[in-house]
């Protein structure tokens, strides 16, 4: 395993492990919030990894700074005594100061932001391979988005962000899943706030789409024997023709 440097818009870098020259490639995005996905990603990355595919897991420098201020571990800490050691984290890092700012935090959640970054890093891997995401939550929008127009080769997504549970609908977030042309796996927790499986129905899917239901919320944490089904059924899909 080893670490790439992106000179794409977003910057950041890839995760490897196999060959870049492979015609398979398995890439896997996280959410935004991502310290919650944490040891979810490591252990997707892992079974892939162990199972002979090549796979990268893509960060963007805004996911790469988040990551690093707002440390896992903080998460039940006192709300003054992790802002305390955020200060003194950031210190010694000037280059991520500026994803303190509003303005900079709204820019690399926009759609239009990581649309272009997604774009950037599928030309960097290779139009011409078999590019297969595993997302979660908000990168999905964008990668189903890109599916069809860049040859994707298949999407899975991990908790489909259908609505936030306080604005209501959002047909911008779904309304091309019913076109799509691409192979779709989608995961959906029966307790997800961004729409539990139950609310499928209100939505239109294209015939290339499977759907997939799991005893679990937004956060998808499963037990270890329920984690391995549902690695396993993911594979299938991938290495189904």
């Amino acid at each position: 395993m080893h670490c790439i440097p992106l000179k794409i818009h977003g910057g950041g870098f890839l995760r490897v492990c196999g060959s870049l020259n492979a015609h398979q490639i398995i890439v896997l995005t996280g959410r935004e919030d991502y310290n919650r996905d944490l040891v979810l990603m490591r252990q997707l990355f892992e079974f892939f990894a162990q199972s002979n595919h090549t796979i990268v897991q893509y960060e963007s420098a805004g996911e790469t700074a988040m990551r690093r201020i707002n440390c896992a571990f903080f998460e039940h800490w006192p709300m003054r005594l992790r802002q305390f050691i955020k200060f003194f984290i950031l210190l010694g890092m000037p280059k991520y100061w500026s994803a303190l700012s509003r303005r900079h935090r709204e820019l690399v959640r926009s759609t239009h932001y990581r649309m272009r970054a997604f774009s950037e890093l599928i030309q960097f891997l290779g139009p011409d391979k078999e590019l297969i995401f595993i997302t979660r939550s908000a990168s999905r929008c964008i990668a189903t988005r890109l599916a069809d127009e860049m040859g994707l080769c298949k999407v899975v997504c991990l908790g489909y962000p259908f609505q936030n549970p306080s604005r209501g609908a959002e047909p911008e977030r779904y309304e091309h899943l019913s076109a799509l042309q691409t192979p779709f796996l989608l995961v959906q927790g029966t307790r997800d706030i961004y729409g539990g499986f139950s609310m499928l129905g209100r939505y239109r899917f294209s015939k290339n789409t499977q759907l997939l239901s799991i005893d679990s919320d937004h956060d998808l944490v499963l037990s270890e024997s329920e984690q391995l089904k549902l690695f396993m059924r993911i594979e299938r899909f991938i290495d189904n023709s």
